[in-house]
């Protein structure tokens, strides 16, 4: 072996166009097809004196420089290149000669276990995940699928400002087949309460604020009274002169429509009090009235409101423009449904629970805008004793922050009476 190393080195060195494996080469240099094709042309020549163990030895301790393609290694073999030299320059496992064996391909592993998981959020659309895996995504007008490998999983479906019911549902998806998981959502009482409180500030602001309120708690006006019995039945009195002043100040002079005589009340530690009275069911509905309007002013009902011991929830989580909308007020075991309009003033509020008061609804409409403020001109109070019960009053002149008004006013000049509550 180690001679034809040596007679195939010095050959090489003294054949003409085959001086550059051995000249050009360093002795560690990798091997490359032009130094093979050179070499197998003088074994063509000469094979005995051009073996070829020398180059498949060079190729094993060289290495060679780069894989041939196909071209060249056709050219190898139709050069006289070995077997063995051929596996050394392109080992069987690599080759890409079809006609090289590299025995049976493995066979394709089996198709991934999958089914499909449909999700379905009402009323609003939902983020779907698996728990403790990756989200899925968002529903779209309520629905989302999705395929996930077959077994057993948690799915979970949220939404800001919203609890889902049920939190999650355990659910086991099969091969090829749809899995169905439905989820009802809720707004949370925490968005609730957060939309109230909004939506209550709103309709004090559209009241004129702290300012507006204060304002309405003090004015004179005069209108119309219609007072209804439990049967229904009518009573007309004409309010010449209703003046309100906080924090407890209040006078009347309401005249009975048809009649002669004046009757005047004013407001006193004992409560309404009268210059004169006059013995009928009429006259008991009239005080009874005036008592009531006096009690459910607005501007005093907000004021009871913005005790910190009410908590205000809204009936939905937003308002859309040009609907009227509801909150309630809860607290000290009182609940009072309250309506507000699209101008974002108060329309209606019922007392839901408490008491005596359980039933009693008043009603404020047309209201009058004035300076920062704006007041109700008409207001209904239906008792909570019998559904026909209650009052009616309507304002024509209105007149807040009356400048002429003293506290000598709310006095009456006669002494007169309080009639039995």
């Amino acid at each position: 072996m180690r001679g034809n190393r040596v007679i195939f080195s010095l050959l090489l060195c003294t054949v003409p166009g085959n001086i550059t494996w051995a000249q050009q080469r360093p002795s560690n240099k990798c091997v490359s097809v032009k130094n093979i094709l050179d070499y197998l042309a003088l074994h063509r020549k000469s094979p005995n004196t051009f073996g070829l163990a020398a180059p498949l030895k060079d190729v094993r301790e060289r290495g060679f420089c780069s894989r041939p393609s196909p071209d060249e290694m056709n050219r190898i073999r139709k050069a006289g290149a070995s077997p063995e030299l051929i596996d050394a320059i392109d080992p069987p496992t690599a080759s890409t000669d079809p006609s090289v064996a590299t025995g049976p391909s493995p066979a394709p592993p089996p198709p991934p276990k999958e089914g499909r998981l449909h999700i379905v959020c009402q009323p609003v659309d939902c983020n779907a995940t698996v728990v403790g895996g990756k989200a899925l995504g968002a529903t779209t007008k309520g629905e989302l699928s999705a395929t996930l490998p077959a077994g057993p999983i948690s799915v979970a479906a949220s939404q800001q400002d919203y609890d889902s019911e049920p939190k999650f549902l355990n659910v086991e998806i099969k091969d090829h087949e749809t899995t169905t998981v439905d989820f009802k959502l809720s707004v949370s009482p925490d968005a609730l309460l957060r939309e109230g409180k909004k939506q209550f500030s709103e309709m004090i602001a559209a009241l004129g604020g702290d300012d507006g309120l204060k304002a309405l708690s003090f004015f004179r006006a005069s209108g119309s009274l219609q007072c209804y019995d439990r049967t229904g039945q009518q009573t007309a009195w004409d309010i010449s002169s209703a003046i309100m002043k906080p924090p407890a100040h209040a006078r009347f002079e309401v005249v009975r429509r048809g009649k002669k005589g004046t009757y005047i009340a004013a407001n006193t530690e004992r409560g309404l009090e009268w210059d004169k009275t006059e013995k009928s069911p009429q006259f008991d509905e009239l005080d009874i009235a005036l008592q009531r309007f006096e009690e459910q002013q607005i501007s005093r009902l907000i004021e009871r409101f913005k005790n910190g011991e009410f908590k205000m929830i809204a009936s939905e989580l937003s308002v859309k423009p040009g609907d009227e909308t509801v909150i309630r007020a809860e607290g000290g075991g009182k609940v009072y449904r309250i309506r507000i309009g699209v101008d974002r003033r108060p329309r209606e509020i019922t007392f839901e629970a408490g008491m005596l008061e359980k039933g009693l609804k008043i009603s404020y409409s047309d209201y009058a805008d004035r300076v920062g403020t704006a007041y109700p001109m008409s207001m209904q109070i239906q008792y909570p004793d019998a559904e026909r019960h209650g009052l009616a009053i309507t304002f024509r002149t209105l007149d807040l922050n009356p400048s002429d008004v003293k506290d000598t006013d709310f006095r009456l000049k006669k002494k007169g009476s309080v009639l039995g509550r």
